[in-house]
């Protein structure tokens, strides 16, 4: 193969850092302005200038990924740059694929969209608005639960795809074990009858505004998941796996979403085996379901939260249950 010359080698990283991340964020930026004036729809405030140049660093991060080497490592040799990069990059990628979606197909601000892209991206906006329309409406209790409902289904989905994709991608596992799919497939069923169980009758279709994207909230999350990514290696070091499930339930109450993260991290950094990542995702999503009652009774919605607490409370006994039964 033929040397290539001064200017190419120049030239080559500027295109694969610079313009390539640049093309595809126009392309996106094109692709949604068609899609709105098709659909007869307009874009939310600050689409047009936050989130395009999001689209743009994040088409970036994954470039840097792509091409940074796997065996360089940040100060503590806990995590290379490129699974780092790559997790950020994934963060991102989740929030603006959500919003995205959530703009160009479902822009109705339904308390369905939101409960769903609430599950998938941060459970607390949904926690946030179904506290606030009991509050206002106490006999709205069925219709904020059945949201809430709604939205650990889609929390307990995403943690379950996520982790079959990578696993198999990456060659962690060719099939997902049986304790896993089946506890993760069985809490999603239950949590799903009890949205309609609670959504039998509703009324309420409108949820107030939201946006599921926040370039500052991105921003904290990806600052949290370096933060307790540190402190799941220490805690694993220094208390092991039970160490590491106690920090996992912990967050997911606290955070949602955060212990999914950490722990493919700490187990594409072979920090930790399969098992326990699996066993930790199940902790994490059950504490990430019981969350919402949890947080009813703190913000004093005392009747939302006995209306979660029984439908969660059936969630998790049939999802550990399945896991003590099957693992």
């Amino acid at each position: 193969m033929a040397e290539e010359s001064f200017a190419i080698q120049i030239l080559k990283p500027i295109t694969t850092y610079v313009l390539l991340p640049l093309w595809f964020a126009i392309l996106i930026y094109i692709i949604t302005g068609i899609t709105t004036i098709k659909k007869g729809i307009s874009l939310r405030e600050g689409v047009h200038h936050k989130t395009f140049w999001f689209v743009a660093i994040t088409a970036l991060l994954w470039l840097v990924t792509l091409w940074l080497p796997n065996n360089t490592y940040l100060p503590g040799n806990s995590i290379t740059y490129q699974l780092f990069i790559g997790m950020i990059a994934t963060i991102m990628t989740l929030y603006l694929g959500v919003f995205y979606f959530s703009e160009l197909v479902a822009p109705e601000n339904t308390l369905r969209e939101l409960a769903i892209g609430a599950g998938i991206t941060n459970t607390k906006l949904s926690l946030k608005n179904a506290i606030k329309m009991f509050k206002n409406d106490e006999d709205a209790v069925k219709d904020s639960a059945a949201m809430l409902m709604l939205t650990n289904t889609a929390t307990i989905l995403r943690n379950f795809i996520v982790m079959v994709i990578i696993g198999i991608f990456f060659k962690v596992f060719n099939t997902p074990p049986l304790f896993f799919w089946v506890s993760m497939i069985s809490m999603a069923v239950v949590s799903v009858v009890a949205y309609f169980l609670f959504n039998w009758k509703s009324q309420k279709e409108e949820a107030e505004e939201y946006s599921f994207f926040s370039p500052k909230e991105t921003i904290i999350s990806v600052l949290l998941f370096f933060v307790f990514y540190q402190v799941g290696v220490w805690i694993f070091t220094k208390l092991s796996y039970v160490g590491l499930y106690m920090l996992t339930a912990i967050l997911g109450v606290a955070y949602g979403g955060m212990p999914l993260f950490i722990i493919v991290a700490l187990l594409l950094a072979k920090k930790v085996s399969v098992m326990v990542a699996l066993y930790a995702v199940i902790i994490g999503t059950v504490a990430s379901v019981a969350s919402s009652s949890t947080y009813a009774f703190i913000g004093k919605s005392r009747k939302l939260g006995i209306y979660l607490a029984i439908a969660e409370a059936s969630v998790i006994l049939v999802g550990i249950g399945t896991l003590l039964v099957l693992a």
